[in-house]
């Protein structure tokens, strides 16, 4: 038995590093790496010290308990824990949501450095001046509108 034991511990300490890889650090492959890195020593230590058949044996053993880690993975969605499960809702208002017009007059809401937001019609909007710092509370006018709605370029009246 003494002489099964670096192989046996070189299989065992790979598929903890694999293990470890997948559950613990994933992405990072370096683990992984060395983890099958390690298992492909152990497989070979067991063919240069044990003969073919152990080999054999060995490298089937391996592969298998390798697929049964895969199955397992699987089956247990771990996958999902590593990925984002929720949706976006929110929407970027386009000219046609908005009821914005060019020489519409508005009030900031927060200071424009050159870009924040300005309230037109009882509803908020982001909002660019041309370069120009404002303060909370100016009055602006719309100048443009430009990018589908997207940037609406105001100037202090």
């Amino acid at each position: 038995m003494a002489d099964w034991l670096p192989v046996i511990i070189l299989i065992l300490l790979g598929f903890v590093l694999v293990a470890a890889e997948i559950i613990f650090i994933p992405g990072t492959t370096i683990v992984g790496f060395l983890g099958m890195a390690v298992i492909a020593a152990g497989i070979i230590v067991a063919y240069k010290d044990h003969g073919e058949t152990a080999g054999h044996v060995i490298l089937g053993s391996s592969i298998l308990i390798f697929t049964g880690m895969w199955v397992l993975a699987f089956k247990l969605k771990v996958w999902q824990k590593f990925s984002v499960n929720s949706s976006v809702t929110g929407k970027i208002k386009s000219e046609a949501d908005t009821k914005l017009e060019i020489g519409q007059k508005g009030m900031t809401v927060s200071a424009l450095r050159p870009s924040g937001e300005a309230e037109f019609d009882g509803e908020r909007y982001e909002v660019n001046t041309v370069g120009q710092f404002l303060e909370s509370g100016k009055m602006v006018e719309i100048i443009s509108i430009e990018k589908e709605g997207r940037k609406v370029i105001v100037k202090q009246i």
